[in-house]
């Protein structure tokens, strides 16, 4: 007996990048952030239900502000640490040849200017998303967890953005104007 293949298990209201080509005809395609929808995911599922998001605005696109304002920000925040850290240890280890020409003390620069390197690629990545985000209520589906792109490295936002519960419940009521046919007494 073999053992069922595990999948990363995705947290309800967690935004991803999502491939979504190929694809066919009109449906939708190239990577896209989107929010996942899926309530109770578990690491045996192949699949969750995601919301493709996008800057533009149109009108039966569902306006959810600027979910990622504070990434940007973050970013930079996380970069101004590691350059003060990075002149700190260098500033504290002047005048100690013995501690300055060691394994240890280059290790730990080269770690700090990876991350700052790193840091910056997702910096890169990110910068053109500081806009105001809009749930393409039209494209909710139902993906394969292979088609989710891994963040670029661990300090990536996109390991840890979830989304409010107020925009969970806005986009729940988006999907039930959009697809349920009841009508008010």
């Amino acid at each position: 007996m073999t053992n069922p293949k595990k999948y990363k298990r995705y947290k309800r209201g967690q935004i991803v990048c999502v491939n979504f080509s190929p694809s066919i005809g009109s449906e939708l395609r190239q990577p896209h952030l989107a929010i996942i929808l899926t309530k109770n995911d578990n690491p045996f599922s192949g699949s969750v239900t995601v919301i493709p998001l996008s800057s533009k605005n149109k009108k039966y696109y569902l306006n959810l502000g600027y979910l990622m304002e504070n990434v940007y920000s973050i970013i930079e925040n996380h970069i101004t640490q590691l350059q003060l850290e990075l002149v700190d240890i260098v500033e504290k280890n002047e005048n100690d040849s013995n501690y300055k020409d060691s394994a240890e003390f280059t290790a730990r620069i080269e770690n700090i200017q990876m991350n700052i390197t790193r840091l910056k690629s997702v910096n890169d990545l990110y910068a053109n998303k500081h806009k105001e985000s809009f749930a393409m209520i039209q494209n909710i589906t139902t993906i394969s967890k292979l088609r989710i792109m891994l963040p670029i490295n661990k300090l990536d936002p996109l390991n840890y953005l979830v989304v409010s519960d107020e925009v969970l419940d806005l986009i729940d009521e988006g999907l039930i104007k959009e697809f349920v046919n009841h009508k008010q007494a």
